[in-house]
Parts: structure tokens; C-alpha cells; sequence
């Protein structure tokens, strides 16, 4: 597997290195990839949805027009915790001025549509629960829906499609052998073949969750990915 430091250049600069460098390409791209879990944040702390819509339109609108990016430290550069962060000023301190900017026409970063159809339908917004440990929560769900689209995108594409789809539950759990019979059965497989083929998918899985973390790191070591990967996966695997 290839980490930052190693002599594969595609984690040399993540998206987010990008965006400290200034880029409002790479900004947009992570902020329409991580907006769900701000909105969820929002909502659990009581706001209504029309009210969490209009934050996090006003909130992310506000990154391309401050020098709030200009004072992000890099050693301490993840972009789930600035965006959280930041948010939460913006929430307290700043509702009034985006209500009074967004009526002089502020550009619009997430449509009505994409509130409407990327929020997860089944998605717990309780005020009941942690909205913090539910942000990490939504965090990781939406960095391993990207993994998996784009791993089926590579392994799951025409005539394998329903071999993945079959697959798919067990790439970050073991197959229970009597589940695996069925499986190779109704494949047509051999077990030895079907398990060779589970561990390829799960091996490059965890490469892509790799790549999708350091895109979220300011500066991506091996220590810095395995520890944001296990958080993620320690604050997913927690979900009720």
C-alpha cells in the first residue's frame, strides 16, 4: 500500500493542501463531497432543515469570501475538524450578516436539489443524540460511500456488477463460511476463487479509504492516516 512519503506522487498534494494553497476548485470539491455531515450537525443541534439549509449554504459561501483559510495551521490540518469548527463560529457569531448576504445574492455552493437528494433518507437526526460523535459519524459514512462508488467503479462495473453487489457487505467484515458456500454456489465458484477475490477487493478497499483520508489531511503521514482511519472506523463501527 502507498503512503505519503513514499515515491507515489499521488499523495504529494492532497485537495486540501490545495485549498490551503488557495485553490477554490479544490474548496468547492470538498465542501460538495462533505456538506451532509455539517447539515446533520446543525440539525441535531436543534435548527430546522430550512434553517441547517440556509447555514450551510451561508457557511460555505463564506470560505471563498474571508481569510478565514489564510489561518488554518497545516500541522494541525484536518478538514473535518476545520470545517466543524468553523461552522459552529459561523452559527453563533455570524447568522445575521449571512442572512443579510445572501439577500444581496450570494452565490448558491449546494442547491435545494442536492439537500433534498444526497442527505441519507434513514439518517438520525435526533437532538437527542451527540451531534459531535454524529458528525464523525456522518463523516465516515460519506468518506466510505465514495470508497465504495469508486471501487465499483474499478471492480463492479458490466458483468461483475452482481458479483460486487454480493461482496460488497463483507469488504470491512469477515464472510461467515456458510454464507460463503452460497455465494461461490450461486456464482458458479470455487470457494478458494471467491475468497481470493474477497481479499483483492478488501486490499485495494483499504487503499481507496487511504487515498480518500489523505485528501482530507493537510499534510498525510503514514501515522496521520492510520489515526484518522481509526477513528473513523472505531466512531462507524459504534453506530447503533
Amino acid at each position: 500500500m502507498a503512503y505519503p512519503g513514499s515515491t507515489n506522487a499521488r499523495f504529494q498534494q492532497t485537495k486540501w493542501a490545495v485549498v490551503l494553497g488557495g485553490s477554490e476548485a479544490a474548496l468547492e470539491e470538498l465542501c460538495r463531497i462533505y456538506w451532509p455531515p455539517l447539515y446533520g450537525f446543525l440539525r441535531r443541534s436543534g435548527h430546522s432543515p430550512h434553517d441547517a439549509q440556509d447555514l450551510v449554504q451561508g457557511f460555505l459561501a463564506s470560505l471563498f469570501e474571508n481569510e478565514g483559510l489564510k489561518k488554518v495551521d497545516p500541522e494541525k490540518g484536518r478538514f473535518r475538524n476545520f470545517l466543524l469548527a468553523g461552522l459552529k463560529y459561523f452559527a453563533f457569531n455570524e447568522w445575521d450578516k449571512s442572512q443579510t448576504a445572501k439577500r444581496g445574492g450570494r452565490s448558491i455552493i449546494i442547491s435545494l436539489e442536492e439537500f433534498t437528494l444526497s442527505f441519507p433518507e434513514n439518517a438520525n437526526l435526533s437532538t437527542n443524540t451527540n451531534p459531535e460523535l454524529e458528525y464523525d459519524r456522518d463523516w465516515a459514512c460519506t468518506l466510505l460511500g465514495r470508497t465504495h462508488k469508486r471501487l465499483k467503479a474499478l471492480r463492479g462495473r458490466g458483468s461483475k456488477s452482481k458479483l460486487f453487489d454480493a461482496l460488497s457487505p463483507y469488504l470491512s467484515g469477515e464472510v461467515p463460511n456458510s454464507t460463503f458456500s452460497v455465494i461461490a454456489k450461486s456464482f458458479a465458484m470455487k470457494e478458494t476463487t471467491l475468497r481470493s477475490a474477497v481479499h483483492a477487493l478488501r486490499k485495494e478497499f483499504g487503499e481507496i479509504v487511504d487515498e480518500e483520508i489523505a485528501q482530507t489531511l493537510a499534510s498525510p503521514t503514514v501515522r496521520e492516516i492510520q489515526s484518522e482511519r481509526r477513528h473513523l472506523f472505531r466512531i462507524f463501527a459504534t453506530a447503533a
